[in-house]
């Protein structure tokens, strides 16, 4: 993401004595695949076998499982929670939560097995594949900490979108970053974004 986010908040989980895990779910970054193959339910299932390498990494305590999204990964990381089952917390940057609405507009334009949306090709299978996850209905019944954080001026997530993960039994939070965009394009706003992250995991670890 721009201004590599997300190594740098890597960094700072770190620093605060976090064991942190960064990936790329395949057909994305580094990841082997090709993106035109991408669904949620891979990714969900990339998450969880990241999730079993990282609690099967040495100094992991099992029982302290937190895990981060963005945006789509929003969706996917407590999906990737409910598959797997050992999560204690979750943190969701402008998080998807009902993915078939908020791709409408590829169902509609996908005519074809493919759609090329200019940087990616997207497949048929992605669409197909939307109507399988709500990931918020699981959200409702979760007894775990969950904090979303919302840019302002988001024009791809919508603040109903992203505030669908506070209902439940658990911990809630939700902070608004004002005038912030879906990519969190400027550093202070990257710095409220990553103060915020670090902040809840090491009250909710």
């Amino acid at each position: 993401e721009p201004g590599r986010v997300f190594v740098k908040t890597a960094r700072r989980l770190a620093e605060a004595g976090i064991v942190v895990l960064r990936f790329d779910c395949r057909g994305s970054g580094d990841s082997e695949g090709d993106f035109q193959d991408m669904t949620i339910s891979g990714e969900v299932l990339d998450a969880n076998r990241a999730l079993e390498v990282l609690c099967a990494t040495r100094g992991v305590d099992q029982e302290r499982i937190g895990i981060l999204g963005f945006s789509l990964g929003g969706c996917v990381a407590p999906l990737a929670a409910q598959a797997f089952g050992n999560v204690k917390t979750a943190c969701l940057w402008a998080p998807v939560s009902n993915p078939a609405r908020q791709f409408q507009r590829i169902t509609d334009e996908m005519k074809g097995d493919y759609l090329d949306m200019g940087q990616n090709i997207q497949g048929r299978c992605f669409v197909n594949d939307l109507p399988n996850h709500h990931p918020a209905d699981f959200v409702a019944g979760w007894n775990r900490p969950v904090f979303v954080i919302r840019g302002t001026n988001d024009e791809s997530v919508t603040e109903e979108s992203a505030r669908a993960y506070l209902t439940g039994p658990g911990r809630r939070e939700f902070m608004p970053i004002e005038g912030a965009d879906h990519v969190w394009s400027r550093s202070d706003w990257q710095a409220q974004l990553m103060d915020a992250t670090v902040r809840w995991f090491r009250e909710t670890l």
